[in-house]
């Protein structure tokens, strides 16, 4: 995201006989001349965001219609108008964010301890309480390196984030969701001549980004909740490598997670039963970037399923299959997986003045096979009893980037093709969607 790694150049500093940090600390001079001190261990970081957006049509999106995802369905009424194309507009200040960068003594034989605790104003129901978006610890050894806390998925790739002026960094095409973890990265070849090969593992408890589940009513209502991953017990399991070398780079990884949504069913006897059966889900990813100059350009695809908690469009449908055991005719619970295919390509160039241009398509894979009228629908990409089919967007932006500020304007194209679900996991009567979502944002970094 542009402009938000500006940070005060204060170092943290060691004492070279014993390996603890200095007490002593450095002052910051203002412009009236009153000096706030600091200690070196602890550089404070962050930037202070306005943003002015305006749409054409009703979207589905987060924080306060800061972050777009997609085009909301049409609602048509009795006189063949569409009540949700409708322009509107917003004038916001909450995505100003705060940050700490830490250092810490050296323990467990780790060269250098580092730390990050950074929050916005995102939360609350008015997106004006303080939201928790980093805290963790890093521990940094010659050849690894291991970070405990919260911090991005590994599926975001945050190193590669698209250059987009919006707060979405490319969702729902790229992955967007922080939680805690546990994630080891060995740097398997460093060379000037071949390059660097890191490869990296993680395991992952979902806290600010949650899965989508039933709410328990009997309208097919649903809701976001960690308790559906935290009821299966098992952590969300990560395995990837990267590959750089001059300006290429490129990666891999393959995600495993396990949920359960359901707390009881009817069984093939009529009975009440309590479930114990997961909902087990795989993902895999694919990226590359290549920089030359003022010249950046990447890409990402993802084939999964159930990444909702990532606001990847997708999902489940949780229904009972018809099943015969000695004899008696019944039900089980079953679940019926939605494949997810995400995809984009970001390019941008300059420096002063930059440019950008963000191109992204996804898609929902039916699970192919027969759902009955007991299978209901739950996951992201859902508005009332409509599914979208696929999605995609179109989107250029241009900032500004005097020291300490940028301003920019970013226009999106959005299209969805929503539909009803059917047979077979199909998704019928289908109705493409389209709006326009603007934006002009003026941040100072500090």
């Amino acid at each position: 995201m542009l402009c938000l790694a500006a940070a005060m150049a204060v170092s943290a500093q060691t004492d070279s006989t014993s390996g603890k940090f200095k007490n002593d600390s450095t002052a910051v001079k203002t412009k009236s001349d009153s000096r706030i001190t600091m200690p070196k261990w602890c550089t404070p970081y962050g930037f202070i965001r306005t943003d002015f957006f305006a749409q054409t049509h009703e979207m589905e999106s987060v924080v306060k219609e800061l972050m777009p995802l997609y085009t909301s369905p049409a609602s048509i009424n009795e006189y063949g108008e569409d009540v949700k194309r409708f322009a509107s507009a917003g004038f916001y200040s909450m995505t100003t964010r705060l940050g700490l960068k830490l250092a810490g003594d050296s323990v467990l034989g780790a060269m250098r301890i580092a730390g990050c605790i950074e929050a916005d104003f995102t939360a609350g129901t008015n997106c004006t309480s303080l939201y928790l978006r980093k805290a963790y610890v890093q521990l940094l050894w010659k050849k690894s390196d291991l970070i405990i806390g919260q911090t991005w998925h590994p599926l975001c790739t945050e190193n590669l984030f698209p250059k987009t002026l919006s707060i979405n960094i490319g969702a729902p095409y790229n992955p967007f969701s922080r939680n805690p973890q546990l994630r080891y990265t060995y740097h398997l070849i460093d060379r000037v001549d071949v390059g660097k090969v890191d490869v990296l593992g993680a395991i992952v408890y979902q806290a600010a980004s949650t899965s989508v589940g039933p709410d328990g009513s009997d309208t097919g209502g649903q809701t976001s909740s960690a308790s559906f991953q935290q009821k299966a017990i098992i952590p969300d399991v990560y395995l990837g490598g990267v590959y750089s070398h001059r300006q290429w780079t490129a990666g891999i990884g393959l995600d495993y997670k396990a949920i359960n949504p359901v707390k009881t069913y009817t069984n093939y006897e009529g009975q009440q039963k309590k479930n114990n059966k997961l909902l087990n889900t795989f993902s895999a990813m694919v990226y590359g970037d290549y920089k030359e100059g003022l010249l950046d350009v990447s890409a990402k695809v993802i084939l999964g399923s159930n990444l909702c908690e990532h606001k990847l469009i997708g999902g489940y449908a949780v229904g009972q299959r018809a099943v015969t055991v000695d004899g008696m005719e019944g039900y089980v619970l079953d679940f019926a997986p939605f494949g997810t295919f995400s995809s984009y390509v970001d390019a941008s160039y300059g420096k002063l003045f930059k440019g950008n241009i963000f191109c992204g398509y996804a898609r929902i894979l039916s699970p192919q096979k027969d759902l009955n009228k007991t299978y209901t629908f739950y996951g992201a990409g859902k508005s009332g009893n409509q599914i979208t089919k696929d999605i995609y967007r179109i989107g250029a932006s241009f900032t500004y980037n005097p020291k300490h500020w940028c301003f920019g304007l970013e226009i999106q194209y959005n299209s969805a093709r929503w539909g009803t679900l059917g047979n077979i996991g199909k998704i019928t009567d289908l109705n493409r969607v389209g709006s326009f979502w603007f934006d002009i944002a003026a941040i100072y970094t500090f």
